[in-house]
């Protein structure tokens, strides 16, 4: 079984490495405008709802 302290370092350090690479992204790329091709497979989130539609019902078995 994993110690609990080393646990907690590992939590934490995967949490700043993942806050640090969006932050690189977001510095990287914030102030660019993005090709049509990228804007166009963001505007879907992993169900193919548009964003904006986050509160949609699908279809439940």
């Amino acid at each position: 079984m994993i110690d609990r302290i080393q646990l907690w370092i590992v939590i934490i350090l995967m949490g700043l490495g993942r806050f640090g690479m969006r932050f690189l992204l977001t510095g990287l790329v914030g102030d660019r405008a993005m090709p049509p091709w990228v804007l166009r497979h963001l505007r879907y989130d992993s169900r193919g709802n548009p964003t904006g539609a986050c509160c949609s019902v699908g279809h439940v078995a």
